[in-house]
């Protein structure tokens, strides 16, 4: 849509309007090399931890059942919590074995979804040692985000340091994505300093806008507008962040934005710019603006 080299589509906004803004952690390819596989080094890296933590929670869930049995009919709700743990404790342990035997990418998406769900700290060890040891990235962007959802430090730090430089869009989404959850508006200052630094590529700085406008709202349309409204130079004119904003203006019924695309719209009719690409901006911004000016429900 916003390719400088090409022709816009009539109907690019209109479809692009239909996403909204990512509120949650980027889903895992669905191909990508097993975790595990059949490399015993890798699988005693993986592991190292999370069999300490499934031997010492097997040790206690025996003590468990012992006392339960001699308790009889035990109808205390700290021992009832305690049996309970010790079967989600047993499960992650069972699921954790079974990780290691799957082949298909599918699959081991499947059941990592199912161990998360689990508040176990065999779970977490798991974890901690696929945010160490796998070698596949986007499972290591995943442990990290789910053990900073956790409470780990480490992981939280390691999602700061991928905001800074990240391999590519998808880890800083990710990383976006999870510490916005987990801080919400408080975030709203870091990441607005993100989106205006000038080393940002455009796939960065869209993400940062969409992740301001999901934690604050109001706050970023007024950021937006003002962004807008500092475009002077028609010649350099940040046309793929004027999508985002426009985009986002009609998602929160901003109206306010519209006199600050009107005078965007002026100030391209003016501006000495080949006819040709003159006339593709105005429809831009026009667009836009007829989009913003619709009913809330849309007719």
């Amino acid at each position: 849509m916003t390719d400088r080299g090409g022709k816009r589509d009539a109907h690019s906004l209109v479809s692009l309007l239909l996403g909204k803004p990512a509120a949650s952690a980027p889903v895992l390819p669905d191909e990508g090399p097993a975790p595990g596989g059949a490399d015993a080094v890798k699988l005693e890296q993986l592991t190292r931890g999370m069999l300490a933590a499934s031997e010492a929670v097997k040790a206690g869930s025996g003590a468990g059942a012992g006392a339960e049995t001699r308790a009889g009919t035990n109808t205390d709700p700290e021992a009832k919590a305690s049996a309970t743990q010790g079967d989600i404790d047993r499960e992650a342990s069972e699921l954790v074995d079974v990780y290691f035997t799957l082949e298909e990418p599918a699959e081991r998406d499947a059941l990592f979804d199912r161990l998360i769900a689990l508040s176990s700290p065999i779970v977490t060890e798991f974890l901690r040692a696929m945010m160490e040891e796998d070698e596949d990235e986007h499972l290591r962007a995943a442990a990290t985000g789910e053990l900073a959802r956790r409470g780990v430090p480490e992981a939280e730090a390691a999602l700061e340091a991928r905001l800074i430089e990240a391999e590519d869009a998808y880890f800083f989404a990710h990383a976006l994505s999870v510490l916005a959850e987990l801080r919400g508006p408080r975030f709203y200052d870091r990441v607005l300093t993100l989106w205006q630094e000038p080393e940002r590529d455009a796939d960065e700085r869209r993400e940062a806008m969409l992740t301001m406008e999901t934690l604050d709202p109001a706050r970023a349309m007024a950021d937006f507008a003002r962004f807008i409204d500092a475009q002077t130079d028609m010649r350099a004119l940040a046309d793929d962040q004027i999508e985002v904003a426009m985009l986002a203006f009609v998602r929160q019924g901003y109206r306010a934005g519209m006199p600050v695309l009107e005078a965007l719209h002026a100030r391209i009719g003016k501006a000495q710019l080949d006819p040709e690409e003159r006339q593709e901006l105005l429809e831009f911004v026009q667009e836009g603006m007829d989009l913003l000016a619709l009913p809330d429900d849309g007719t």
